[in-house]
């Protein structure tokens, strides 16, 4: 449970916009056993011992996974605010959308409840609102984060909602998408694919990381 939950924080700080303030060792689960102040220590506190055991390459090779996820997907990059704002445009979708499990945009009274322990977002690729160094419009892929923090499993329903107003003008245009699973904490999952409005099991204390894709004809749809 406490290498999940350090895949947990890691995740968090990765996949969210700014730069990701990690300290050496990190990536192997070095521990400084609470000193804060370990600059001025020239001994086990600080040093780094590079003979890592099998525990430490796994992890290790959970954080180059994730490292690479973060390089590659441009809504991470992203140097503006997200508004949450309907876009003026063809597209007409927000930057940011927040989801309950049954994946219905979330409303204030679902933030104000004090029981909840999960909940799910979505980076809108396609609703950047930058711009290269050519001038072209940048746009990404689309990612969906699902967050579970509960010491039981939380069954959600990957968007679009059929219920969901907001949801309900999209859902054509997801016929032919499919959600890849790019990263999960809990080791228990391998790189699949998901159908839209599919159910999805996410483990007690973990996360689970998607990427919005065109549907592989010669790849089958997972489901839990």
């Amino acid at each position: 449970l406490r290498i999940q939950q350090r895949k947990n924080l890691l995740c968090t700080l990765m996949l969210s916009l700014g730069v990701p303030m990690i300290s050496g060792g990190d990536e192997v689960g070095r521990t400084q056993k609470g000193n804060n102040n370990a600059y001025c220590q020239d001994n086990e506190i600080s040093w780094t011992d590079w003979n890592f055991n099998e525990k430490e390459k796994e992890f290790l090779s959970f954080v180059q996974k994730l490292a690479s996820i973060r390089t590659s997907q441009v809504v991470l990059q992203r140097r503006k605010f997200f508004k949450g704002q309907i876009r003026i445009g063809p597209s007409q979708k927000k930057d940011i959308i927040w989801l309950n499990a049954d994946g219905t945009e979330m409303k204030q009274t679902d933030w104000e409840d004090e029981e909840r322990r999960h909940l799910a977002v979505i980076y809108e690729g396609g609703h950047m609102d930058e711009m290269d160094e050519e001038g072209n419009e940048v746009i990404g892929n689309t990612l969906l984060l699902l967050l579970n923090s509960h010491w039981k499993e939380k069954q959600f329903i990957l968007p679009p909602s059929q219920v969901d107003k907001y949801w309900r003008m999209f859902a054509p245009q997801m016929t032919d998408k499919t959600w890849k699973l790019l990263i999960e904490t809990t080791g228990e999952l391998s790189p699949s694919c998901w159908e839209p409005q599919s159910q999805f099991k996410l483990g007690p204390r973990s996360l689970a990381l998607f990427e919005l894709q065109d549907k592989d004809e010669n790849t089958l749809p997972d489901s839990i």
